[in-house]
């Protein structure tokens, strides 16, 4: 069935979310994100400014400057431009941010309460008639909410609204769980550049077990958020497929049940595609490479895949090689993987790297690994490519452990010296656990570079 093609583009301005927040302090960290319900434009009224918020930056409408997060100390976020520190204190307070404190660089006017872009409820009877609605309504510069009130089965649709920009679509199914269930064959949502589309609580997009296409595409120029309460399940291709120069970022929700060759869960292209993980969970996906996730190589002058994560689970998935994440690579640039946070556990590899197959580049920074198998080489992390662990967990094998990684064949024994927490070779292995302190470093062999067996 061909796709229905809605008319009027959405130059997204990446930026969006609404998500609880409700840690009440964090301890001093470095290398991590803003909550992610800050992560959203944000105004005051009769005040011509917003502040638009990334997972690790924050800019004012009324300046040229950028600001970087350094580290999080409780409510006290300290960011640096490149040249000077400011540091503030900020919380979420039902639906508003309250920011108080040294705003640097003559910004003070940031201290008070913001409030969210407002957005504009749709009308119409059913998804059909709202997606009408916006076709004649949109402008740009405008935030959209669609809710649904009940089920819907849905033939693809692709979102371009011609001549309009910065606007953003979001689905919500309010307090209760709404299913949108494709209808034949292709993709569900097709988003096309500029286009900003966000699942929220209450949305469920459904494919089917003869579907040949990725349930959600994510064209060039274009944005996927899932927050939390969202899920795409049930498709016989991967969740969502993030296409050059696209980029997706989940802070909460569910992709789980899909399958495909290649990242049942996620398929990164080349060409700089980026994929976010601030939260939620991707479990029980399957694939011939790359169960959970899966990044692909560039190809100059194409840039590399990539994928950031910072939070959430990568769990139960399966594959050939690669059971949550697969890392292609071989030529420059490779497909990039960083580990900042989250948790890979419980997946399962055929082959190689239950946890992680590394033929492209890997950075592990925090995070953990954990409970993963494969049946040749690598429990945790297989690497054949580029892997530095600076810090965070990967576990070895203990009996009886449940956090433990392990390589065991198909008959269930435990092989040793292939790898239980990483395998590079022969000479850069680790069978036990390699805590935070314990750095491995490619680089070198034995226990020079931590390989200890």
């Amino acid at each position: 069935m061909k796709n229905t093609r809605i008319k009027g583009v959405v130059v997204i301005f990446f930026t969006a979310l609404v998500l609880f927040f409700g840690h009440a302090a964090y301890s001093q960290t470095t290398n991590t994100a803003f909550p992610a319900g800050f992560i959203e434009t944000w105004k005051r009224d009769n005040f011509n400014n917003t502040l638009t918020f990334t997972a690790k930056t924050v800019k004012a409408s009324s300046s040229t400057t950028t600001w970087n997060l350094v580290s999080i100390n409780g409510n006290v976020y300290k960011m640096n431009n490149g040249k000077t520190d400011m540091t503030l204190t900020m919380r979420l307070d039902g639906g508003n941010l309250v920011i108080s404190g040294d705003s640097g660089q003559g910004e003070n006017n940031w201290n008070g309460t913001w409030k969210l872009r407002p957005s504009t409820m749709v009308e119409g009877a059913n998804l059909t008639a709202k997606l009408v609605w916006v076709l004649r309504n949109a402008q740009s510069n405008g935030d959209y909410t669609i809710e649904l009130t009940g089920d819907e089965t849905l033939s693809g649709q692709t979102l371009v609204f011609d001549g309009k920009t910065n606007v953003t679509l979001r689905f919500t199914g309010s307090e209760s769980e709404r299913t949108i269930t494709l209808n034949g064959n292709g993709s569900l949502f097709t988003v096309e550049s500029g286009v900003n589309l966000i699942l929220g609580r209450g949305i469920t997009l459904r494919g089917h077990d003869k579907n040949n296409v990725a349930l959600v595409i994510v064209n060039q120029g274009a944005g996927l958020i899932m927050n939390e309460g969202s899920k795409i399940t049930g498709n016989k291709n991967s969740g969502v497929y993030v296409n050059e120069r696209a980029t997706f970022m989940m802070n909460g929700g569910e992709i789980s049940g899909n399958t495909a060759s290649y990242g049942g869960g996620v398929y990164i292209n080349r060409g700089g595609a980026i994929f976010t993980m601030n939260g939620g969970e991707i479990y029980g996906n399957t694939a011939g490479e790359g169960g959970g996730v899966y990044i692909r190589r560039g190809e100059v002058p194409k840039r590399e895949g990539i994928f950031i994560m910072n939070g959430g689970t990568i769990s139960g998935n399966t594959a050939r090689n690669g059971g949550g994440v697969y890392v292609y690579g071989g030529y420059t640039p490779d497909g990039t993987f960083t580990m900042n946070g989250g948790e890979i556990s419980g997946n399962t590899a055929f082959y190689d790297g239950g946890g992680v197959y590394v033929y492209g580049t890997f950075t592990m920074n925090k995070g953990e690994i954990s409970g993963n198998t494969a049946s040749r080489n690598g429990g945790g992390v297989y690497g054949n490519g580029r892997f530095t662990k600076k810090s965070g967990t990967i576990y070895g094998y203990t009996e009886g452990d449940n956090k433990s990684n392990v390589v065991k064949d198909g008959s269930g024994i435990v092989r040793e010296n292939k790898g239980h927490a990483v395998f590079v070779d022969e000479a850069r292995r680790r069978e036990s656990t390699a805590g935070p302190s314990d750095s491995l470093d490619p680089s070198k062999t034995g226990l020079a570079g931590g390989w200890g067996y």
